[in-house]
């Protein structure tokens, strides 16, 4: 086995999980996504300035991490570290999370970077369950439709929020 003298890997990426029970999930649509990795310094010399960072794959203009320094690594230590990446409406359902590790002369740049997958439940979703007209027939163009609708997620529709419902 040929050690490099600078090598710092992405070895574990322990949060966040898909979870077993969608209609439990551990994260929700628009909320922080907390990104739990474990990091190794496998070079035979001591590192300073290491650090990392987390995005969700195709999103990284709006669903990137700060840059967080995991500080001095000793040779053959291990460092675990978290960190939160913000999450925006619309996003949902599985997406690929990346966990990149940047330090300055790493000789082996292909163990620098580990994925993970994450379940987005969605936060909002409307379920139309009656609807009403004074009219009858089939002249409903020009029609006042009363509609009752529900939420049947996670997240609670903040009051006073508009919705535009058409068909």
């Amino acid at each position: 086995l040929n050690r490099h003298t600078r090598n710092v890997t992405v070895v574990q990426i322990l949060q966040p999980t898909v979870p077993l029970n969608l209609n439990n999930p551990n994260n929700i649509e628009a909320d922080s996504i907390l990104v739990v990795a474990s990091f190794y310094n496998n070079g035979s010399t001591t590192e300073n300035g290491v650090s990392w960072y987390a995005y969700v794959e195709g999103q990284e203009s709006q669903m990137t991490s700060a840059t967080r320094m995991l500080g001095t690594f000793t040779p053959a230590q291990m460092k675990t570290d978290s960190v939160y990446i913000p999450a925006i409406l619309g996003v949902i359902d599985t997406q690929v999370v990346r966990v990149v590790v940047v330090s300055d002369g790493d000789e082996d740049l292909a163990d620098n970077e580990l994925t993970a997958n994450v379940y987005l439940a969605p936060a909002y979703n409307i379920e139309a369950v009656k609807m009403q007209s004074a009219s009858t027939g089939c002249e409903l163009r020009a029609a006042v439709l009363s509609i009752t609708v529900k939420n049947v997620c996670f997240k609670p529709i903040p009051a006073g929020d508009n919705m535009q419902i058409s068909y």
